[in-house]
């Protein structure tokens, strides 16, 4: 995932059925805009790392657990940055954590 990508409309999911994620779902996601300057929203690079994590952990089977994804946490964006909408993030996190939690059961 590059690092630092421009926020873009996210793209329709292509997840399974049962909603796991694959390692390539999580590589094509985009985030919307935020709705507004007052909406919260998260430093792009630290959610963009965070995100190959997750990538090498799907792709590995190791490395993550669901805790790790329930307790991360992103700093706002920088002064002048736009950044990823808080709410589409933690979405996504959401998503990730379940993926994780099926794959272990």
């Amino acid at each position: 995932m590059p690092a630092g990508r421009p926020p873009a409309e996210p793209e329709p999911a292509t997840a399974r059925a049962d909603g796991v994620l694959s390692a390539d779902d999580v590589r094509k996601v985009m985030f919307g805009k935020p709705t507004s300057r007052w909406a919260k929203r998260y430093h792009e690079d630290q959610v963009d790392d965070f995100l190959d994590v997750v990538v090498a952990a799907l792709e590995t089977g190791d490395g993550l657990t669901v805790a790790d994804v329930r307790e991360v946490r992103f700093g706002r964006p920088g002064l002048g940055r736009l950044g990823y909408p808080a709410e589409e993030v933690d979405a996504l996190m959401v998503r990730i954590a379940d993926t994780l939690d099926a794959r272990r059961g």
